[in-house]
């Protein structure tokens, strides 16, 4: 068995979205066990799964909350993943996975998981993402390998770009040479992309409770090949329009449930599902779509956005879809709602990168210009 596919980062939300795809959809027959997941952390949470993961056995993603008017509880089956492997206990195992199987590379770090380290050097095992993928990266060249493509799935915009920045800034600080540096630059494929789904809560001793609604919208580039098909993935030239939808129609529809959920009271605990159960919550909230550019982004739904969509906001059956009195629900002088972190890793368990979008500032900037223009 080979592995296709390498995994930097073990987060539940990557076992319960891309990983799941793979199982489901893999582009060459049979997706079990075609992932190797590869630990970057010292975290023993992680050293745990990865030696779950490293038996081969699949996991169980449990499917909970509302598809369209459906009630959707079941629980799904994923064996894509065949390997675990702890980056600095077995380095030259990664590296050899790296160089002489993997074709695509998929990640998620975290919140910093682009942040360099300075002490970082092509000697030794570096400690920074984008320093251990140079590593990787020169190793390949080397060898006289054909080029990668790269899937960041991390919490920032334009993170395929942003990645291969910093990848090339490494590249340049170790003084690899100008043709690696043009290897990275022209020959990998850096693919910019969007994910989504709630992961509310683990299981244990992998695996994830999640809602049914999940995105994959990955930017189209010449000779991009997907790892697999689902109805999950698109594949888009205008990535920018799947952000901008998500944000206006979710995360806008978030913060603006939250707004008023503050000014009444804030009572502990409530479900955004309770709180929609109100008529004149409901009114108030379709009032707010209606304002000239609310209502343009809303016709774009239908046909870019699964039928799961208009129903997220009904999330309450999962158990952090709540209005947290912890959350950053405040009013700025300049009467800026804040956006609800319902969509960040503030009220689960594992970090940031559990529960996956756009990154805090694009949704605020996108809150400006859509709830108070």
């Amino acid at each position: 068995m080979t592995f296709p596919i390498l995994q930097f980062g073990t987060s539940r939300f990557l076992q319960a979205h891309v990983d799941l795809f793979i199982d489901q959809g893999f582009v060459e027959g049979s997706g079990k066990g075609r992932i190797a997941v590869v630990q970057t952390t010292s975290s023993p949470e992680s050293a745990r799964r990865v030696a779950f993961f490293d038996s081969g056995a699949p996991y169980i993603v449990r499917v909970r909350g509302l598809d369209g008017e459906m009630l959707i509880d079941k629980e799904v089956s994923v064996a894509s993943i065949g390997r675990g492997i702890d980056a600095n206990a077995d380095w030259a195992e990664v590296e050899r996975l790296f160089v002489a199987e993997a074709r695509w590379i998929v990640s998620n770090t975290g919140d910093r998981g682009f942040e360099l380290s300075p002490g970082d050097t092509l000697d030794g095992i570096p400690r920074a993402f984008p320093a251990k993928l140079a590593k990787l990266l020169f190793a390949r060249f080397t060898a006289d390998k054909p080029p990668l493509t790269l899937f960041p799935c991390e919490l920032i915009e334009d993170n395929g770009d942003k990645l291969r920045a910093l990848v090339g800034q490494v590249a340049r600080e170790w003084k690899l040479g100008a043709d690696f540096e043009r290897w990275i630059e022209n020959d990998c494929l850096w693919i910019n992309s969007l994910v989504d789904r709630i992961v509310s809560e683990p299981l244990e001793p992998a695996g994830a409770v999640a809602e049914p609604y999940a995105l994959w919208a990955v930017e189209n580039r010449p000779g991009l090949v997907m790892p697999c098909k689902h109805p999950a993935v698109v594949v888009t030239d205008d990535l920018k329009r799947y952000e901008r939808l998500k944000l206006f129609i979710l995360n806008l529809g978030h913060t603006y449930l939250a707004e008023g959920w503050a000014k009444a009271g804030a009572a502990p605990k409530t479900l955004t599902r309770e709180w929609l159960a109100d008529a004149a919550v409901r009114a108030d909230l379709r009032q707010a779509r209606s304002r000239p550019r609310g209502a343009r982004i809303s016709r774009q739904r239908a046909d870019a956005l699964p039928q799961s969509v208009p129903r997220s906001l009904s999330r309450g059956h999962l158990p952090q879809s709540r209005f947290e009195e912890g959350a950053p629900l405040r009013r700025p002088d300049r009467a800026r709602p804040t956006i609800w972190r319902d969509r960040r890793a503030t009220t689960t368990r594992g970090g940031a990168g559990e529960r996956n979008g756009l990154s805090s500032d694009m949704c605020q900037r996108g809150t400006d210009s859509v709830l108070l223009k």
